[in-house]
């Protein structure tokens, strides 16, 4: 069945009932609903954009901005409109989707880096994490200006997307921000795995103090697997 016969038997009340399938979480049923509903393309990006501003929905947050991502391009110029939304959960949503949409990162890099700077945390935390997904140069120091954000999630954010792109600044901000003792622990393992992507050999000085005294197992466990990235490349 192609997706103009899914399309042309779209209605409300089915949509309605897909939307409470991923609300229920049967994992039998939401990979249905989820290839359902982006088949149903353009019929279903507005509706599912608007359910990203009620906190009812927040549960499924990412699923919907996973398939409005998606349906690619014809969401564009939606997305960029709800990322301006007053409503912070819309304009996060949308930060997030605009990460998955298929296309060139010329189309959606400048709106992202401007929600770098959003007064929601979690707005510019999405924002970093979709930056990195479209491995664009021009989020490079804009990224690193991320590094020093008040919310460790964005940190956290900001060094992962760092980590996707292969720069010698990218490696440089990483290895300053590693230094900081006083760094949370979540902040240092995303840069630790994010150098290990990237894989400089310079890295592994610092990376082996932290697997040597990082404060928990999980995050000296990381650092191992990371200088093992390192050593394979």
């Amino acid at each position: 069945m192609n997706s103009e016969i899914l399309e042309a038997s779209f209605d409300e009340e089915e949509f309605n009932e897909l939307i409470e399938t991923l609300k229920n979480g049967d994992r039998d049923k939401v990979p249905f609903a989820v290839i359902r509903l982006i088949a149903l393309g353009t019929k279903v990006v507005t509706p599912l954009i608007e359910l990203l501003r009620n906190r009812n929905y927040a549960p499924i947050s990412l699923d919907v901005a996973y398939i409005v991502g998606h349906i690619g391009t014809p969401a564009l110029e939606k997305l960029l409109k709800a990322l301006k939304d007053r409503n912070s959960f819309m304009r996060a949503g949308a930060a997030t989707a605009l990460g998955l949409l298929p296309i060139t990162h010329i189309e959606v890099s400048p709106a992202l880096i401007g929600a770098l700077n959003d007064k929601a945390s979690r707005v510019r935390t999405n924002a970093a994490r979709s930056l990195g997904r479209h491995e664009n140069k021009e989020a490079l120091e804009p990224l690193i200006k991320a590094l020093s954000d008040p919310n460790f999630d964005v940190r956290c954010a900001a060094a992962f997307s760092l980590g996707e792109i292969p720069d010698e600044r990218a490696i440089t901000a990483l290895l300053i921000l590693l230094k900081c003792e006083e760094e949370d622990p979540e902040v240092q393992l995303a840069t630790v795995e994010a150098l290990g992507r990237l894989g400089d050999k310079q890295a592994l000085e610092q990376i082996k103090r932290i697997e040597e005294h990082g404060r928990y197992e999980w995050l000296r466990e990381g650092a191992t697997q990371a200088i093992a990235a390192i050593n394979s490349q």
